[in-house]
């Protein structure tokens, strides 16, 4: 079944009307999304952002995200500091999000926790999923772990880790109306949903590889 989406974007010095201009934004073109993916640089105040989102995309829409390093919309990396919204209508694709903040405490199970979430209000098994882990706090790969430890181990997840401008001090995530920092959001899918994952890095060998057996220092 077709995936519609529309991004969109806004900058400005009040975080509630941010949200409310990127999420406009977002709706152009299409008739009813009720997923919507929500970016924003760590500057605003996360609580205005998240509910001048939700007074535009209505209280039974789904939503998801998390703070950043830097926002990427569709007419590539912005300026300023901003709020981006993905917004996306899912035919025959049925979406949850779950949530955990115990990534500090126990990574691992931070992630189960919120996959099994995930699995447990779609009343199946997802197909695949993407997630937002807290990685200041926490081990990231420990959360993959704990996904993959409720959801089997090849089971397909992208994702990435929330920034908080290149502070390094503390990142939020977003689970509907739940805003958390520390913890991890799995956003899982279920139905006909046909998806392909890509990988590419920037970097280039310099040498043969080599093992690092023992490091010392951050």
């Amino acid at each position: 079944m077709p995936v519609r989406s529309n991004v969109g974007a806004s900058s400005g010095e009040d975080s509630y009307v941010v949200g409310v201009e990127a999420s406009q934004a977002a709706l152009a073109g299409l008739q009813s999304p009720r997923l919507f993916l929500v970016f924003s640089s760590s500057r605003y105040d996360q609580e205005a952002v998240v509910r001048g989102v939700r007074s535009v995309v209505g209280a039974e829409a789904l939503i998801a995200g998390c703070t950043t390093a830097g926002e990427i919309a569709t007419q590539g990396p912005l300026e300023r500091a901003s709020v981006v919204v993905m917004a996306l209508e899912l035919e025959g694709v049925r979406a949850a999000v779950g949530v955990s903040d115990t990534v500090a405490q126990d990574a691992r199970q931070a992630g189960a926790q919120a996959a099994q979430s995930v699995r447990e209000q779609l009343g199946e098994d997802p197909v695949f999923a993407i997630m937002f882990p807290d990685v200041i706090v926490g081990n990231g790969s420990d959360v993959v772990r704990g996904v993959l430890d409720a959801l089997g181990e090849h089971f397909p997840v992208v994702g990435g880790a929330p920034g908080d401008d290149y502070q390094f001090v503390r990142t939020y995530q977003y689970a509907n109306d739940t805003i958390i920092s520390g913890g991890v959001v799995v956003l899982g899918f279920a139905g006909d949903l046909a998806f392909g994952v890509g990988v590419k890095h920037g970097w280039a060998p310099i040498s043969r590889p080599h093992k690092v057996t023992r490091a010392q220092g951050a």
